[in-house]
């Protein structure tokens, strides 16, 4: 995701930095309308979303007896590298088992082995409803969300001061844009391996204190080129 957001601001920066698209004097002598720009996402998205939405599916392991082993059925003590367990050797009395489950089976009677879908325990919407009901009775996972509907509440209420002072005010190219929306994904990051390198075991609510004082302090900076005539467009780059 990180990597197509910043290909996208390759080509603002690129393809969409002419005279169409930037204020008098800036970008450069030929470049993609907006309308033109659309149709060329469009053309990008759908060869790729269709295959996706295709591909995008669960995979199920055989077992030894034609069913199918999901995680839920995950043995323990078996060390299990994804969401699908290893499957453990058989051992003499599931080898047995499983040999007159199959015999019955071509003889016509006994218990006929079933996908884990028709047996009752593959993923349908009411069991995935089901089990978020079940876990929205943990406290903690309760206030999680309470804190996340909270956080993009007050995210999507924050200034906009940066859109009004970028495409109006300071007048922005989109070469500038597009590298502010590179250098930007690259500094994000950088922010991830710094926190799973080095604060992913410390205290997480302090680490949200901290990091949402500095996002606070940088929203600051913004009432320099508000309040004073340097408006220099790396230095808006440099606080998005």
């Amino acid at each position: 995701r990180f990597v197509m957001n910043m290909m996208a601001g390759v080509v603002q920066s690129f393809l969409l930095n002419g005279p169409s698209t930037n204020p008098p004097g800036q970008g450069f002598s030929w470049g993609l309308t907006v309308g033109e720009m659309y149709w060329l996402m469009l053309g990008a998205v759908i060869p790729t979303l269709l295959p996706a939405l295709y591909f995008f599916r669960e995979k199920r392991r055989r077992s030894s007896i034609g069913g199918y082993i999901h995680h839920q059925q995950e043995h323990p003590g078996n060390d299990s590298s994804g969401p699908y367990s290893k499957i453990p050797p058989p051992s003499s009395s599931s080898s047995a088992s499983s040999t007159s489950i199959l015999s019955n089976k071509r003889e016509g009677g006994g218990a006929k082995a079933r996908p884990a879908d028709e047996a009752g325990t593959g993923t349908t919407m009411a069991k995935q409803l089901s089990e978020v009901w079940h876990v929205m009775h943990n406290v903690t996972v309760f206030f999680i969300m309470i804190w996340s509907l909270g956080n993009v509440v007050l995210a999507g209420a924050s200034n906009r001061v940066s859109l009004i002072m970028e495409g109006s005010i300071i007048q922005m190219s989109q070469l500038l844009f597009g590298i502010d929306n590179i250098s930007t994904y690259l500094t994000l990051s950088v922010g991830i391996w710094l926190f799973k390198t080095y604060l992913i075991n410390y205290n997480w609510r302090m680490t949200q204190v901290w990091t949402t004082f500095i996002v606070a302090s940088l929203n600051c900076l913004w009432l320099v080129p508000v309040l004073t005539f340097f408006r220099n467009p790396w230095f808006a780059v440099f606080i998005d």
